[in-house]
């Protein structure tokens, strides 16, 4: 009888772990998905590309023109897990380290920080009503709207 409850117990244990690597493999594969982050402009903006380098320095608010037009920033709400991503992946800071440098700009250097929108939608829609603005979103939210263009 031991036997049979251990053999039991064991055999749920195992079921238990290939589930939990399906899942994991599963989640793995949905988050890669969604995950893929651009960076997108008004059909009108002014380049179609944009170097990291450049993407950093306008979120940070040390670049203010490209292609010899003013430039806006158009950020995310804290609460989306996009901002996360957009933090770690490309600006490599946390969120209180990014609200400190934003602010150390704004207050001892006079810098323009980026616009905050609560969300993806209102990313879209800022980035074709204003003149020079950059946002960022999933590719799968921008790719069937033909005023944006994603800059490489």
């Amino acid at each position: 009888m031991a036997t049979l409850r251990r053999s039991l117990a064991l055999s749920v244990l195992a079921g238990s772990l290939a589930w939990g690597v399906l899942s994991l493999s599963s989640l793995s594969v949905a988050s890669a998905a969604s995950s893929d982050l651009v960076f997108i402009a008004a059909k009108s903006f002014p380049v179609d590309s944009l170097t990291l380098e450049d993407i950093q320095n306008i979120y940070l608010g040390k670049k203010r023109v490209v292609g010899g037009s003013i430039v806006v920033a158009i950020d995310q709400s804290e609460a989306e897990p996009i901002k996360l991503d957009f933090l770690k992946r490309v600006l490599h800071l946390s969120h209180a380290e990014y609200r400190a440098q934003l602010m150390k700009r704004r207050f001892q250097e006079g810098a323009v920080t980026p616009k905050f929108e609560p969300n993806s939608a209102a990313v879209l829609r800022e980035v074709v009503e204003t003149e020079g603005a950059v946002g960022y979103v999933y590719r799968s939210e921008v790719e069937s709207n033909p005023d944006i263009k994603v800059l490489s």
